[in-house]
C-alpha cells in the first residue's frame, strides 16, 4: 500500500527518496541509509531485516544482482516484496515481487526509479514519474514531494473492489549538501522528515518541508562554525519569517 520515488540530482551531486502510504510510521520502517550515502526502502510486506541487509551488503562493496541472489536463498516471502536503491553517485536498482498484491510495479525514468503497491494502477507511477522530470531544474526535496503529490492525484493506493486508501504516513530524505555551506561529507542528509501519522500525510509533509527547509543551513553554520553562530530565536525570527514555528521561549 506505497507509492515511493528515488532519485538522483546530478546537478546539485543529491540522492533523494521519497515515500507515502496507508501503512502508520513508514519512515521507521522502510528506508535505510548505508554510510556511504545509498538510500534503500523495502516495502510491500515490509521487512526490516531485508531493508538493512541490502544496505549491509552495499557498504560491504556487495553488487546488487548478488544482493538479489542472497535474498532469493533467504526469505521465503521474497516475491512478496519491493526493495530498490539509489546509489550515491546515481545508479539505480528496483524489484517488484509478483506475489505483491495488485496493483504493483515500477518505472525507471530520467534520473529516476518510480514504485508502488496495492495501487488504483499503472497510471499513478506514469504521472509520478512525469512529475519528477517535468521537474527537472527545481530543488531535489522539491521534486520528489511533487512526485508524492502527483501519485496521490493520480489516485495513489485502492483495493480490487476500488475502495481508496488515503496516505496517513510519509518520509522525504535528501543525501548530499545541495550548495549548503559548511556540509562537508557527501553523505550528510540535510533534508529528512517524516509524518507518522495524519489523515492527510502528503499535504503535511509538504507543510513541514516548508517551514522547515532553511533549517538545514543554520545546523551547518552551528555545526561548522559555533563562534559565528548567532543564537536560534534570533536566527529563526529573521530566516523563517514566512512559516514560523512555535515560540521558543515560554511566554
Amino acid at each position: 500500500m506505497t507509492f515511493t520515488i528515488l532519485a538522483h540530482d546530478p546537478e546539485a551531486d543529491q540522492v533523494g527518496l521519497g515515500i507515502a502510504t496507508v501503512s502508520l510510521a513508514v519512515g521507521g520502517l522502510c528506508p535505510f541509509m548505508t554510510l556511504e550515502g545509498d538510500l534503500v526502502t523495502s516495502q510491500a510486506y515490509a521487512r526490516q531485516e531485508t531493508g538493512l541487509h541490502v544496505a549491509r551488503r552495499l557498504s560491504q562493496g556487495a553488487a546488487w544482482e548478488a544482493i538479489m541472489q542472497e535474498l532469493e536463498q533467504t526469505d521465503p516471502f521474497l516475491r512478496h516484496r519491493q526493495i530498490a536503491v539509489v546509489r550515491r553517485q546515481g545508479t539505480l536498482h528496483c524489484y517488484s515481487g509478483p506475489d505483491c498484491r495488485p496493483w504493483t510495479g515500477h518505472r525507471f525514468a530520467e534520473d529516476c526509479v518510480v514504485m508502488g503497491n496495492f495501487l488504483c494502477g499503472e497510471k499513478v507511477l506514469e504521472r509520478m514519474a512525469s512529475a519528477f522530470v517535468d521537474s527537472k531544474g527545481e530543488p531535489l526535496p522539491e521534486r520528489l514531494l511533487r512526485t508524492l503529490e502527483a501519485g496521490r492525484a493520480a489516485g495513489g493506493q485502492a483495493d480490487s473492489d476500488g475502495r481508496f486508501y488515503t496516505e496517513r504516513s510519509s518520509a522525504v530524505k535528501v543525501v548530499g549538501s545541495g550548495g549548503i555551506e559548511g556540509i562537508s561529507d557527501h553523505a550528510v542528509a540535510p533534508v529528512d522528515l517524516r509524518v507518522d501519522m495524519h489523515d492527510n500525510a502528503v499535504s503535511e509533509l509538504r507543510r513541514l518541508y516548508q517551514i522547515l527547509h532553511p533549517v538545514a543551513r543554520y545546523n551547518a553554520l552551528r555545526s561548522s562554525n559555533p563562534p559565528e553562530t548567532p543564537g536560534l530565536a534570533a536566527w529563526e525570527a529573521e530566516n523563517m519569517t514566512a512559516a514560523l514555528p512555535p515560540e521558543p521561549l515560554r511566554s
